[in-house]
């Protein structure tokens, strides 16, 4: 069981190196015993990404050092599966479309463009498995493990939670501001990114005071979730840009590419309203709310 939460009675310094001790159990037992391939990597990610969102958080009380060294080993391993997870999100958002039955496309097309999102998802999943990819993330994901056992977590306490996750709301909500005025698939991207970031971290403490944090909590994933899928479709669409007639017509390109920017439309008119309520307010303010609903939790 890997509980990504500092629960009401735990003490910050010691919840922070179990969640990242279990964070990292997680990591190897996806490397070593994975079944479903799609899986191991959907976990994998995942669990490098809470670990990136907690080093953001007591990034102000840990030496720089430690930070750089066990983010950019994160970064490195959702970089070495990336491909692998990008196309397999194709592959499903592609079939989704074709379900759908709203897009009318030849049917040489449907299959040949399925075929091609196919083959190339098990050719970078057979580069994982070749290489013995899990096998190194594993290792090193050990040696990871035990360099946060020696890691000096002294300084950290309820301060580094108000301090940090103020920080990650005000990174958010700038930009926020930049995205809306530039609002370009990078920095969308960019946006979905803080405030998944920020959602992991109201998960994180959410325990302490569910009655304030669970809301905000939905309303953060709703906006990561919606985002992801504009990003998804965002790099479907490029992709599909990139195929040659062989693969698929300029006519059904075309086709594909014009209902993927519909709902992209759609995706970002209802989901920018949501992101303004999250980040409403200074970020001096978010810090102080959620400190007292973290103390009026403790006293609980």
């Amino acid at each position: 069981m890997y509980f990504f939460s500092i629960t009401s009675h735990e003490e910050v310094s010691p919840a922070v190196r179990r969640i990242i001790s279990e964070q990292y159990d997680l990591i190897i037992e996806s490397c070593n015993s994975y079944g479903d391939i799609n899986k191991s990597v959907h976990d994998i990610r995942k669990a490098s990404k809470r670990v990136r969102a907690l080093l953001r958080m007591i990034k102000p009380d840990i030496h720089p050092e430690v930070y750089t060294r066990e983010k950019g080993f994160m970064r490195e391993i959702s970089h070495k599966l990336s491909v692998a997870r990008n196309f397999h999100v194709f592959e499903e958002e592609f079939n989704d479309i074709v379900s759908a039955g709203i897009v009318h496309l030849n049917d040489d097309t449907k299959n040949s463009l399925k075929q091609h999102l196919k083959e190339k998802k098990e050719d970078a999943f057979e580069i994982i498995t070749g290489v013995d990819m899990f096998d190194i993330i594993s290792k090193k994901t050990e040696e990871a493990k035990q360099r946060i056992a020696k890691t000096d977590l002294s300084l950290l306490g309820p301060h580094t939670v108000y301090k940090g996750i103020g920080k990650v709301f005000s990174w958010g909500q700038k930009q926020m501001m930049h995205s809306q005025q530039l609002p370009t698939d990078e920095n969308l991207h960019e946006m979905r990114k803080r405030i998944k970031t920020l959602m992991y971290l109201v998960k994180l403490i959410r325990d302490v005071s569910p009655q304030f944090f669970n809301g905000y909590f939905k309303g953060l994933k709703a906006a990561s979730l919606a985002l992801g899928d504009d990003h998804n479709m965002a790099e479907l669409s490029d992709y599909i840009d990139s195929l040659d007639e062989s693969i698929i017509s300029a006519e059904d390109k075309s086709i594909l590419k014009s209902y993927i920017d519909m709902q992209r439309q759609q995706i970002q008119l209802d989901v920018w309203p949501e992101i303004a309520k999250l980040y409403t307010g200074q970020a001096g303010e978010f810090s102080k709310r959620v400190k007292a609903y973290w103390l009026l939790g403790r006293q609980g």
